[in-house]
């Protein structure tokens, strides 16, 4: 069973919502998976403190990598430093402030698998606080995936968000992430 990495960069967040996070990866229904915290947060901050603080009680679970950033790099670069970490064959991500479902690292896994392909995307669900849905992706309208149509039903309808995709590692690394 192939490795699924997924990255959790994380900047300016309270704890209680990166281990939401952590834990709808950990709680996923596929068992091949590693997370990666990137802590973007700047060395000396309150915010660097309080997740070396939550990292270390998590020292002991062995699917979770932590990587402290030296200094704050911005939310891509941050992911690139989870992919250099990662050894997963397959690479996802998710925000400190969003969760999984527990089916979608199998799914889109199987998916990808089944129609051999280096990257995938999913529908995406925005909820707010209250748990009330405020925005749905989703891509019935899209006939055709080709480069073009895809970047055209971006520019009209915001595809995806960065937390529903997955890719090959090694075609990741080869496009040189983000």
């Amino acid at each position: 069973m192939d490795k699924v990495s997924v990255i959790i960069p994380t900047y300016q967040r309270e704890v209680k919502y990166l281990n939401r996070a952590i834990q709808s990866v950990l709680n996923q229904d596929y068992e091949n998976i590693e997370v990666v915290v990137v802590d973007d947060n700047k060395a000396d901050s309150y915010f660097r403190k309080n997740i070396q603080e939550f990292m270390e009680k998590l020292s002991n679970e062995t699917k979770v990598v932590y990587v402290a950033n030296k200094k704050n790099m911005g939310g891509a670069l941050a992911r690139n430093e989870g992919i250099g970490a990662a050894t997963g064959q397959y690479i996802s991500f998710l925000d400190d402030d969003d969760k999984y479902l527990e089916h979608k690292v199998k799914n889109q896994i199987e998916f990808m698998k089944k129609n051999n392909l280096d990257m995938s995307f999913t529908e995406l669900k925005l909820v707010n606080n209250q748990g009330d849905i405020v925005d749905y992706r989703e891509f019935r309208n899209v006939k055709n995936f080709n480069n073009k149509e895809l970047l055209k039903y971006h520019m009209l309808y915001h595809l995806t968000g960065t937390p529903t995709f997955m890719y090959k590692a090694d075609k990741l690394r080869e496009i040189g992430g983000f």
